[in-house]
């Protein structure tokens, strides 16, 4: 199965977040918790760019769809 460049597993999307921002804004680090809370709100928070998300499913798999940021970061 091939993803495109917005889309997402739980791990790669855990991935891309400790890339991206090393950690979360109390020092922790990120977690699939995060991950699925973040899927309830349907977005990231405002600090990690606030993007839409969309799970679906894919070959039994979840993906996870992001879609643009609304929030530019620095």
């Amino acid at each position: 199965m091939k993803l495109n460049k917005n889309e997402y597993t739980f791990d790669t999307l855990l991935n891309y977040l400790t890339d991206k921002f090393k950690t979360k804004s109390t020092g922790e680090p990120f977690n699939k918790s995060d991950i699925a809370q973040y899927l309830i709100r349907k977005k990231l928070p405002k600090r990690y760019g606030g993007n839409k998300l969309e799970k679906t499913n894919m070959e039994g798999v979840n993906i996870i769809i992001m879609g643009e940021a609304t929030v530019k970061i620095k």
